[in-house]
């Protein structure tokens, strides 16, 4: 688990949220859907945006994978990151941790919910699982 993301063997839904409690198991959904699956929405834009590019090659300039934030945001990488840092009072710097970085990830799944529309949000959200589930399959195993 620790190494791969992974349980050491097959495990339903059920089981796992009996085996760590209700409340571990909020934690987690919290976790997931606020972090891992916000993070694979913007690599699923940015994998589309990286096909478009390629059929494209002649009739627009490339902007670069920011645009996702654009995208999926309404605004870009920068600019959410300072909104984030003026919400959270954080003082502006070159270098943030990688739980910074999580926790801006998780503003960033909380902004969306509360700025997007409801079917949009369940559009983008559907695309984040989906892209997880083709990243697992390559490795062999299952999405909880």
């Amino acid at each position: 688990l620790l190494f791969f993301g992974k349980l050491p063997e097959e495990i339903s839904q059920e089981d796992f949220r009996r085996l760590i409690g209700s409340s571990k198991y909020h934690a987690y959904l919290n976790y997931f859907y606020g972090v891992i699956v916000e993070q694979a929405i913007i690599f699923a834009v940015e994998e589309e945006i990286c096909k478009e590019n390629h059929t494209h090659v002649f009739s627009k300039e490339e902007q670069g994978f920011f645009d996702s934030y654009y995208r999926v945001y309404g605004a870009g990488q920068e600019t959410l990151f300072h909104w984030f840092m003026q919400d959270k009072g954080h003082s502006e710097r070159d270098d943030i941790s990688l739980a910074q970085w999580q926790e801006f990830t998780y503003w960033l799944f909380k902004f969306r919910l509360a700025n997007c529309d409801k079917a949009r949000v369940a559009s983008d959200t559907k695309k984040g699982l989906e892209y997880l589930n083709r990243q697992r399959n390559v490795g062999g195993y299952r999405l909880l």
